[in-house]
Parts: C-alpha cells; structure tokens; sequence
C-alpha cells in the first residue's frame, strides 16, 4: 500500500499525528483528522462517489470486477511485484 502526501487547504487545520508502538517502526505514525478535516474528507469522498458512479455507469458489476483485477495486476507489475506476491 502507498501513502500519498495530502495538501493542507490554506486556513485549514493541519491533521494531528500520535505514534503507534504496536506498528512496525516503518508504519509508527498514525494521522488523526480535525473536525474541519473529517468534514473536508467527507466532502471530497461525497464527490468522488459521485463521480466514480457518472464514470462507472453502464458497466456491470462483472466489467468493473474485470476492470478492477486488470488494473491491480498492471499496478503489480509496475511496482515489480510477482505474480506469486500479487496475489
């Protein structure tokens, strides 16, 4: 899994981060959103469903689960991944 950067929209507050001592030391840190930045989140997530349904529209579950699959493998293959750890 990747973690991408997210950019603070100016006068927003900045997500708060506490460390976890149960992770690996590679995933110690765990982000905490503000209340601003939960209703930030959920506002990005309510357009991004609607614009992953507009996008999707017309194809059946089973081309999108197609769809899906090919995409996972390709992305394996151009992180370097095997088969044998794709799966």
């Amino acid at each position: 899994m990747r973690c991408w950067d997210v950019p603070i929209a100016s006068g927003g507050a900045p997500p708060t981060s506490t460390c976890n001592p149960s992770s690996s030391p590679r995933r110690a840190k765990t982000i905490h959103l503000t209340p601003r930045g939960r209703a930030i989140a959920d506002k990005v997530e309510t357009v991004s469903r609607r614009v992953r349904n507009d996008a999707l529209a017309g194809l059946s579950a089973k081309d999108i689960e197609t769809t899906v699959r090919v995409l996972q493998h390709v992305c394996h293959v151009l992180e370097g991944e095997t088969q044998a750890e794709a799966a």
